[in-house]
This record gives structure tokens, sequence and C-alpha cells, in this order.
């Protein structure tokens, strides 16, 4: 069981602003404001292993008293507002993304590990001004069919658009070349977390 974390109020009109002040295509990197701190985005298509390398990782760190915060950034946009079109929910995205960060920081976490599928350089960018700490970019990559065999055996409605949408990226070069690093996903998620780690100097 996680132990919880008692944190000091936050100024709600602050966390706006601070928002606001780091909203895609108005802000640069703040990583010179918080020192010590770095984070990574293991990206690649649906089906790459992206938010299972997280939790790997996460563990390894949990175990070696790192202090860490893991996030699925899939998540901080999965709503429905009828009528919103995806650069309005990309924005949501991002300010949600801006304040976690800051609760995270102001609590004492240094390490921040992401996964999130990448299309485009603008996403890399808006991403990386979101934060106010350096992102280094981890691309999982892993042939379609390993991808198709893993979505394959998925139960819900939701993964098998993942796999269409996966087939589509790939066939289109979606989302390809933006990492800092490519990183074999093909492998044990042990391992292949080890490799992320390695490359990152975390352990």
């Amino acid at each position: 069981m996680k132990e919880s974390v008692s944190l000091p109020n936050q100024d709600v009109e602050f966390l706006d602003e601070y928002a606001a002040s780091n909203a895609p295509g108005t802000a640069t990197n703040m990583s010179a404001a918080t020192p010590g701190r770095s984070g990574v985005l293991v990206t690649g298509l649906y089906g790459a292993g992206k938010s299972s390398v997280v939790e790997e990782i996460s563990s390894v760190l949990e175990d070696t008293g790192v202090p860490f915060g893991a996030l699925d950034l899939d998540w901080l946009w999965w709503f429905g507002i009828p009528g919103l079109d995806r650069a309005e929910a990309r924005n949501i995205l991002f300010r949600n993304l801006t304040s976690i960060a800051h609760t995270y920081l102001a609590a004492g976490v240094t390490h921040f590990v992401m996964a999130w599928s990448l299309q485009d350089p603008d996403d890399l960018g808006d991403l990386r001004a979101a934060l106010p700490f350096p992102v280094l970019v981890v691309e999982l990559t892993v042939p379609l069919s390993v991808i198709e065999e893993r979505l394959g055996l998925a139960v819900t409605a939701g993964r098998a658009d993942d796999l269409e949408e996966a087939r589509r990226r790939h066939a289109a070069g979606i989302g390809v070349g933006l990492g800092d690093v490519q990183i074999d996903g093909d492998r044990p998620v042990s391992t292949v977390a080890g490799d992320v780690l390695d490359w990152l100097g975390w352990w």
C-alpha cells in the first residue's frame, strides 16, 4: 500500500496562472526553475508496451527510494464533450499535465515517468512546454505483427479501435523518429525498462 502524503493547500488562482502561462504554443521549457528534476516520456504505437514499461520503471524507482511520479497521459484527456475538437482537448490535456506536475513537484517528486503516443513534433513541443523540467523521449519500436497479436487479445472495443489506429499510423509513418533514442520493445518488459533506466542514468 502506498503512503498518503499531506500536501500544503494549493493556491487555485496561482495554478490557473501557471497553467495559462504554460499553455501550448505560449510557453518555453522552464527547467532552470526546477533544478534536479527530470522526466522521460515513453512513446510508440498503441500496443508497443508504453504503459507496461512505465509501470516497470516506476516499480524500480519505488524499490530504490527515488521520489517519482508516473503518468499515462491518455487519462488526462479521456473525457467527452460534444462539439469539442482535438485542439481544444489537447489544451485541456496539457493544462492537466501542468497542474499535476506542479503538485508533484511541491510534494518532492524528482523523477517523472510518462507514457503517451506522440503523433508529430507539435505534440512533443507542446508537452515539453507544459512541463517545468527537461523531458527526454524514448521511442519503443515493435513490429506491427507483435502489436496486432497484443491488441488482438484485448477484450474491449477501445483496444480494437487502438489496433486500427496503430495500423493506420504504422502505414503512414506517424509518430516515427520523435524519440531521442529508439529501444526495442519486443522483449520482456523488465529488460526494456532496464535499458531505459540505463540510458537515462537513473540507476
